[in-house]
């Protein structure tokens, strides 16, 4: 294994050995997984045109590219400055490969740890009894991934893991409004066929700093812009206009709970790269069931001229 990996399992290994939830030298690099996206990705993938296309989209939870898949992309690549997106995508892949839809998501649903009221359900997801289930599938898709679960579950018990490296996340009405992969069997098989044709490729670094090699007819980039000082923001907005091809769209940021008071404004940015920006709102995505009638959320996009 390269050393790379080595140093990835080392702060895995760390991580789930530490008991404090917040530490004084925190690593942006090291944040914990989310087990599902926290995005209506149902109501914006729509938005853009996928099939045949080749897409640039965050990593995190690997939703954006197995519904992008689903949706017809040819070709995807994850960008995230956390390397276990990349070894989370192939467990998740090979989890859609060996168990039906229900099995799937009582695999991954994360329930809170602190909530006695899951107790129970909660010992049972990512157990170690459902990943003996997957590891061939996935030592066969990727021999890192493999090696990082297959470690992890060797040294650690489920509860470990999950306190260690992830998110708690049980919404599951909220995972499949989300998820058009999740919102019925037939998608679902669908998207077991399709991912099984298409490789992603993985880029770990941040995609403010980094130089892409590539040029992509589409590009997701989450909520990553939140996080950014107006600087770094306006920055990254000039910068990704250099990996679109022509008539490319661009999710530029995906804003939770959206108002239209927000002010959103890219101080210095080169207005002659695009065309005029489009605000679309969609169903919001957090709580429960009955808040995705009620909550907005939208997304900010943009055209290459």
């Amino acid at each position: 294994m390269s050393k790379e990996f080595e140093a990835n399992m080392k702060k895995a290994i760390e991580m789930c050995s530490s008991d404090l939830i917040v530490t004084s030298n925190y690593d942006k690099s090291f944040s914990k997984i989310y087990p599902f996206a926290t995005e209506n990705i149902s109501e914006y993938i729509g938005f853009f045109d996928l099939d045949g296309k080749s897409l640039l989209t965050v990593g995190s939870s690997g939703d954006q590219a197995i519904n992008a898949i689903l949706n017809g992309a040819k070709e995807v690549t994850e960008i995230d400055i956390q390397p276990f997106a990349k070894y989370y995508y192939y467990l998740k892949m090979a989890s859609i490969l060996c168990f039906d839809m229900q099995d799937f998501i009582n695999f991954m649903k994360f329930f809170n740890f602190f909530d006695k009221m899951h107790q129970e359900q909660g010992n049972n997801c990512f157990s170690k009894e459902k990943f003996d289930r997957v590891k061939d599938t996935l030592k066969v898709l990727n021999g890192e991934s493999y090696e990082f679960w297959n470690n992890l579950f060797i040294m650690f018990d489920s509860i470990t893991i999950r306190k260690g490296l992830f998110y708690s996340d049980n919404r599951t009405a909220v995972l499949k409004k989300c998820n058009v992969y999740l919102s019925d069997s037939t998608c679902y098989e669908e998207a077991r066929k399709r991912i099984q044709i298409v490789e992603p490729k993985f880029i770990h670094q941040d995609v403010v700093d980094c130089n892409l090699p590539e040029k992509y007819d589409n590009i997701w980039l989450s909520n990553v812009a939140g996080y950014l000082n107006p600087k770094r923001k306006t920055l990254l907005f000039n910068k990704i206009a250099d990996n679109l091809n022509p008539d490319g769209q661009l999710l530029m940021e995906y804003l939770y709970m959206y108002k239209k008071c927000y002010e959103l404004e890219y101080d210095g940015a080169n207005q002659e790269l695009y065309e005029d920006p489009r605000i679309f709102t969609i169903s919001g995505c957090e709580g429960t069931e009955g808040a995705l009638k009620h909550l907005k959320d939208a997304v900010l996009m943009y055209r290459k001229k």
